[in-house]
């Protein structure tokens, strides 16, 4: 199963969330992407080899990879955010909870790679929580 996969399973396992589901372009994040109150879109936001370290042998690397996890919260009547921000809060720290520190199987736990807020309009707010972990790859395991 999938890296992807498995962090949805762990997320829609709290119910924090009215939907769960792939990574959502940038560009629709409006209201209109929300069902209910909450969701969150879990894609892998990059890949990066380091360097083969090996002199002889099979080739074998290291790759770090960041996984981004979008909580868009739907904000009604409110021009400041107030309430879409209180309501985050508790979404952020239960994404956290469930990902920090976890290990999928074959790859490093789940570190912290950074928190940004990605936009506050048309309704809703949308926040990404990124986790970075490594693995090694090989012949064998290129994807």
């Amino acid at each position: 199963m999938e890296v992807v996969q498995q962090i949805q399973q762990r997320l829609e396992a709290i119910a924090a969330f009215d939907r769960v589901t792939d990574s959502v372009a940038l560009s629709d994040l409006s209201a209109k992407a929300i069902r209910g109150q909450a969701n969150a879109w879990v894609g892998e936001l990059s890949s990066v080899p380091g360097q083969e370290t090996r002199d002889i042998g099979p080739v074998v690397q290291m790759e770090k990879q960041v996984y981004g996890v979008v909580i868009g919260v739907r904000s009604i009547n409110e021009r400041d955010g107030l309430n879409a921000k209180q309501a985050l809060q508790p979404k952020r720290l239960a994404v956290r909870q469930q990902l920090f520190g976890w290990a999928p199987v074959g790859y490093d736990r789940f570190v912290l790679a950074g928190a940004e807020l990605l936009t506050f309009a048309d309704g809703a707010l949308f926040w990404v929580e990124r986790f970075s972990t490594q693995r090694m790859i090989s012949q064998e395991n290129l994807l």
